[in-house]
């Protein structure tokens, strides 16, 4: 599975991971949003038990909620990404604005079969 939003300066990051704080402003604002909605649409994989995300690009850390693994069945990202799409207009790989593109803005729903 491909992977998206697993930035290098979160907790819950990659350190192989590309930088949150250099892809702000990356994306126009019709663009931003309408990732950020297919983000927030994706099906749950791998939620977790007290792990919250934070907003770590302002000063007051403001509570994001909980950390959860989401996923279209191509492409999994971590539950913070689409807040930091929609807020920051984080910038994202081509291959992926693309493919949500492809998908007209909405993931696909993932069957049981697929979740198992």
């Amino acid at each position: 599975m491909k992977r998206v939003g697993f930035f290098s300066d979160l907790p819950h990051g990659s350190a192989d991971g590309p930088s949150l704080s250099e892809l702000i402003g990356r994306l126009d604002e019709d663009t931003a949003d309408r990732i950020a909605e297919y983000l927030y649409a994706g099906t749950v994989i791998l939620p977790t038990l007290g792990t919250r995300c934070f907003d770590v690009l302002s000063d007051g850390k403001e509570d994001i909620g909980p950390l959860e693994i989401l996923s279209d069945g191509e492409w999994a990202w971590p539950s913070d990404l689409p807040y930091f799409v929609a807020k920051y207009h984080v910038g994202l790989p081509e291959a992926f604005v693309e493919h949500a593109g492809d998908h007209g803005w909405k993931p696909p729903k993932l069957s049981d079969e697929k979740l198992a």
